[in-house]
């Protein structure tokens, strides 16, 4: 086989590569990512979800709390307000959307930080956990009734106005482009991820389906990767740009239990409960790879990342705040660690096609 002067020179380039390859270092380090806490708030109760807007941190823990984070060092409460049994929330326009446990959604308007009021309140004698906000429509996760579609245009008089049953309870809900992400809980006492068209509500129209074992929590899509966080099983990656046809990347079974996830620039943000915060790398989805964890005497249950920040519940240390180190570093080496990958796969591509073929 006679090599041309392209073929030559992409060789060339690709062992020029590998043999230069500056990621050695990388072998030494534990991890990439060094994550600290610089700030800590406690709560004398289960603490359960958070947001974090400008300098105000927004935590359910049985009620719901407002939070001075101006100062990391130095946390300090601003309000509350008196709820059953908080659980996830939405802040839109001054106005937080609470789902209430038993007591369905409410309504608070947050505009003066010092004295959140409630506007109205909704409730169909369910059990509500999670909700996604498209312009005046909330949809609301039900662990008895299924997803419920809300109308609060008039936010002093919410309406529902469409409800699905998902052939049992709807633990997560996620929206992108009149997709529509559900975890459920079937008849069968398996959870699946349900992709749906929501463009019409009246007539929505399932995509596809995926089972994805007995305790999935949490979901999170980037670049159409589905990210599921599970109890017991750790978590699982799809790829999803096809709902017909699902198709698993990979799937890690980690100790401990995956309460949520957040997912941003091809990293996973875990909160584990039992092994803490950990962090994974997901540039390549079918080899994530561990770049970085936070481990105290706490059970993590939820958080949100803003720029090199972590904002942590945890069911038994309150609020916590992290910060990470090495974000910049870490995005390097991935970026070349996949150049690293193309060339070593053009090199033994073309040593394999030489070894089939005499070179004149």
């Amino acid at each position: 086989m006679k090599l041309n002067r392209k073929k030559s020179c992409l060789l060339f380039i690709s062992l020029a590569i590998l043999v230069l390859n500056p990621l050695s270092i990388d072998a030494s380090d534990e991890y990439v990512l060094e994550i600290t806490e610089i700030g800590q708030f406690d709560f004398l109760g289960y603490t359960y979800a958070v947001k974090v807007v400008d300098d105000i941190a927004y935590v359910t823990c049985g009620d719901f709390y407002l939070l001075n984070i101006s100062d990391p060092s130095d946390i300090t409460e601003i309000s509350s307000f008196p709820l059953y049994r908080g659980h996830q929330f939405w802040i839109k326009d001054d106005i937080a959307y609470i789902t209430d446990e038993n007591l369905g959604l409410k309504l608070l308007n947050i505009s003066d930080p010092t004295n959140p009021t409630l506007i109205s309140q909704i409730n169909d004698g369910g059990t509500v956990g999670d909700l996604f906000i498209v312009d005046n429509l909330v949809y609301v996760a039900d662990v008895d009734d299924g997803l419920e579609i809300i109308d609060v245009s008039n936010i002093t008089n919410p309406i529902e106005i469409a409800q699905y049953d998902e052939e049992g309870g709807v633990s997560d809900v996620l929206i992108q482009e009149e997709i529509l992400y559900t975890i459920i809980f079937r008849v069968d006492g398996r959870s699946w991820l349900n992709i749906m068209d929501i463009s019409d509500i009246e007539n929505m129209v399932v995509l596809g389906s995926y089972d994805v074992n007995l305790l999935a929590h949490d979901i999170a899509v980037e670049e159409g990767v589905a990210y599921i966080a599970n109890k017991e099983d750790g978590i699982m990656l799809l790829n999803v740009t096809d709902p017909s046809n699902i198709e698993l990347l990979s799937s890690e079974d980690l100790e401990g239990k995956i309460e949520n996830l957040y997912v941003e620039d091809s990293l996973v943000y875990l909160a584990n409960k039992i092994a803490g915060v950990q962090v994974y790398d997901v540039i390549n989805p079918t080899a994530i790879k561990k770049v970085g964890e936070f481990v105290d005497v706490g059970s993590p249950q939820d958080l949100e990342v803003i720029d090199n920040l972590i904002y942590v519940t945890d069911s038994s240390e309150g609020l916590e705040i992290l910060e990470i180190s090495g974000l910049d570093r870490l995005r390097e080496t991935s970026g070349y660690s996949f150049i690293i990958f193309i060339s070593a796969f053009v090199v033994l591509f073309n040593i394999k096609r030489m070894r089939k073929k005499p070179i004149y």
